[in-house]
């Protein structure tokens, strides 16, 4: 990579003219620290490049009815193997214009593109496989750059795409099977823990809000999980406004107050519900930590 920047050949290996930062740290290998995972670099990266890229080549050569039928062609892609047939036909007709993109290479591309995915989801890798994973690799991103290129706005200098053709193998061979590294489980908690709390915030103190936020969420569902006693009056109420689930307030009432239609007054009784909340909570917790040092 280094050579290919003091040489001006970046454009070769899809990656953009910016000095990396590590060449100045010694002992280092970025790549090895920052390993690809296949979620981020091929399913929710590549192939989703490929796809735009696809429908920015069609809606060029033909017209949007044909995005349309690509699309509803996608819808019925089934979850599983074997519960669908599709017919054979062509998405859209030939034509002998100069440049015109032929129906039988957008079929390659995906075909590559599913030999270099299925090769890639091995558990365990003989050195064959990995010489053969690399020269799908090599077929497939040499079609998908002749294909595509035109229509990437960098010229498709991705560093997801660079990493993939020329890392992946060497990453395989010195970690093992993708498989073990993959990331969807702490993206999914990514997603629980820090993106969605960080949306209910006000973007002031951050970390400070998602920390109650999360602190919140967590004593009511442990006080959820203990026997609630019976309200020992009755209240009835002449109409019910709103319903939520406890463990959820803080999201629903924030929600809710972003609405600019509610009513003044329904803003302060949220507001003050918070407040409640807020206070039991502080108070449920306390309790709690003293029933554990006593036990």
């Amino acid at each position: 990579m280094k050579l290919h920047y003091k040489n001006n050949t970046e454009k070769n290996v899809s990656i953009e003219k910016v000095r990396n930062f590590y060449w100045n740290v010694p002992d280092i290998n970025i790549y090895a620290a920052t390993v690809p995972d296949r979620m981020h670099h091929l399913d929710l990266g590549l192939f989703h490049y490929q796809l735009s890229f696809t429908k920015a080549l069609i809606l060029e050569q033909c017209r949007k009815s044909f995005i349309d039928k690509m699309n509803n062609r996608i819808k019925l892609i089934p979850h599983y193997q074997d519960l669908k047939s599709f017919s054979n036909d062509n998405l859209y007709q030939d034509s002998k214009r100069p440049n015109f993109i032929k129906n039988n290479k957008i079929t390659e591309i995906y075909l590559k593109w599913n030999k270099m995915y299925l090769l890639s989801r091995k558990e365990n890798y003989e050195e064959s496989d990995i010489t053969r994973l690399q020269e799908l690799i090599n077929e497939w991103a040499k079609l998908f750059i002749e294909l595509f290129e035109e229509y990437s706005s960098s010229k498709l200098q991705f560093p997801k795409l660079h990493s993939w053709v020329f890392h992946i193998c060497s990453s395989i061979c010195e970690f093992g099977a993708i498989n073990v590294y993959t990331t969807e489980t702490y993206e999914s908690l990514h997603k629980d823990y820090v993106k969605k709390p960080y949306k209910l915030t006000n973007k002031k103190e951050i970390e400070k809000q998602i920390m109650k936020i999360i602190r919140c969420k967590a004593i009511i569902i442990e006080s959820s999980s203990k026997e609630i006693p019976k309200t020992p009056i009755a209240l009835k109420y002449s109409k019910k406004l709103y319903e939520f689930c406890i463990q959820n307030a803080e999201i629903y009432i924030q929600t809710r107050m972003n609405d600019s239609d509610l009513e003044k007054e329904m803003k302060l009784g949220f507001e003050k519900f918070l407040k409640c909340l807020d206070a039991y909570l502080d108070f449920y917790d306390q309790k709690l930590s003293e029933h554990e040092e006593i036990e």
